[in-house]
């Protein structure tokens, strides 16, 4: 069988789970492939754990034989890891930056740029990550639980809501026997059980066994896509949208701010955006999450 190397730059959890088609169809392909990355890996949800860069998955090693770093200029652009492959696939950040406005979803965006076919209008049925029953099993404690997932203040401006917007929600539904987890490692303006691993598999067993998820934008809503674990996901003033790097099986809140910013680059979001958001409508958002309580009966 031939082989295959693919290039990828450093890019965050979420930007590698939306890879996962990606990862599918080279191995239908090609079997299973090497991994060339360059740069410094960030891992900006979750600490620890796998060693970088490994893709953050329970199921990676099911397309991946061997992780290797390289100097991009030095080692591709002089043709030292070309010599080695019969094909060469390389996903450029720089191209996904410059098709920002383009109304498609990222890992659309990913296969065309490495271009893959697929059979879908959207190939999110393809975001899954895989992990035994048996081992998911081991985190039944937390079926009952709803998890609220506030994330962390170095998110992009505009992503991070505040955790006092969580404190209505936990007091109103926890008298209505609502069970709440709330996955953090820093204080909260509010009481609930908390949850914290330093551990990707840990993280993606505890997300597969909960009841639902209520999180921002961020890796969390990715694993939970992969994971078929429905969440609520509140989106920001940045320039992320749900179009681009959502998920349809999620309850989206998304408030807009101007006509404009639609067509607003990553890099300018911050022109318009608060690092910390205070401004979501609590009736939306007791309605989008009594929505979830209802679907994950």
């Amino acid at each position: 069988m031939t082989e295959l190397a693919l290039l990828i730059p450093p890019v965050g959890i979420g930007d590698r789970i939306l890879m996962i088609p990606c990862l599918k169809k080279l191995k239908e392909r090609f079997g299973k492939f090497d991994v060339y990355y360059w740069g410094e890996f960030e891992l900006p949800y979750v600490h620890g754990g796998r060693p970088e860069p490994e893709f953050p998955f329970f199921d990676e090693r099911e397309y991946v034989k061997n992780y290797r770093h390289v100097d991009y200029w030095h080692n591709v652009e002089n043709g030292e890891v070309v010599d080695l492959y019969s094909e060469i696939c390389m996903l450029m950040r720089s191209e996904l930056w410059e098709r920002v406005k383009i109304p498609e979803h990222v890992s659309i965006l990913m296969l065309k740029q490495l271009n893959l076919e697929w059979n879908d209008d959207s190939p999110e049925k393809e975001i899954e990550i895989k992990i035994p029953q048996n081992r998911v099993d081991e985190y039944a404690h937390f079926n009952d639980y709803f998890v609220i997932a506030p994330g962390h203040y170095h998110n992009p401006p505009g992503r991070f809501y505040s955790p006092s917007i969580y404190c209505e929600l936990v007091e109103r539904y926890r008298k209505k026997g609502i069970k709440f987890i709330t996955l953090s490692n820093y204080s909260l303006p509010y009481e609930t059980e908390t949850f914290w691993t330093d551990d990707f598999d840990q993280l993606q067993m505890f997300l597969k066994s909960v009841r639902g998820v209520v999180t921002i934008d961020s890796a969390v809503q990715h694993y939970c896509a992969a994971l078929k674990t429905k969440a609520v996901v509140l989106w920001g003033k940045g320039a992320s949208r749900p179009k681009k790097y959502g998920h349809k099986l999620h309850i989206n809140y998304f408030k807009p701010t101007l006509n404009y910013y639609d067509d607003l680059p990553t890099w300018q979001s911050w022109k318009i955006d608060p690092v910390v958001r205070f401004d979501i409508d609590q009736r939306k958002f007791f309605k989008y999450f009594e929505q979830l309580i209802e679907e994950t009966k």
